[in-house]
Parts: structure tokens; sequence; C-alpha cells
């Protein structure tokens, strides 16, 4: 997360909860607003993901709490358009997909 926050991709979340999820979802994490808290999915936890990719996932959970109680669809409010001008998202996109996951 430091690297993100150094590149002024997210910003700081001090009262964050950050942890690993079960393995069997088929998204990259999950986070809820109301509890401040990041689940990674467990498959990203290993050797043969890149640091670049695990940070492309956290940002696409981080995106989400910075909407912050939107009551709509995440793309309303620019999720996707955020998401898409990730660097190298469209890689990164690739790779979940083989992985079986998606954002």
């Amino acid at each position: 997360m430091n690297r993100l926050i150094e590149n002024g991709m997210i910003k700081a979340h001090p009262d964050m909860f950050l942890c690993w999820c079960k393995k069997d979802t088929g998204t990259v994490g999950k986070s809820s607003v109301l509890m401040k808290t990041v689940a990674m999915n467990g498959r990203l936890d290993g050797p043969l993901v890149s640091d670049d990719l695990l940070d492309f996932c956290l940002y696409s959970q981080m995106l989400m709490l910075d909407r912050g109680f939107s009551g709509s669809a995440p793309d309303k409010d620019g999720y996707l358009e955020d998401l898409n001008g990730y660097p190298g998202s469209k890689g990164f996109k690739e790779q979940l997909r083989q992985m079986g996951l998606h954002t």
C-alpha cells in the first residue's frame, strides 16, 4: 500500500484494516466502507504474483473505499474509468483473468 500512497495513486487510510480472505472467491478482494476494511484474495499471496499485480488489485479495492457510500453501481461515479487509468491495467486484468479472478 505504501507504494500506491507514495506514487499518489491512493490516499492514506491510517484507520483501515487490511487482511487476506479465503482463496475460493472469484474477486481480487472485498472492501467495506463501514468497517474500513480491505480483505485481499488469498490466491494473490504467493511467489508467482508480482508486487505490481498485487498493487493493482489493492488499488481496485481502495477505489471502493475512497468512494464511500455512493449508493450506486461502482461505474456510476467513475470507478471503471479510474481503474482503467491505472498504468498497465489491461495487462493486469489479463493476468487476473488467467488466474480466474476479476476486480
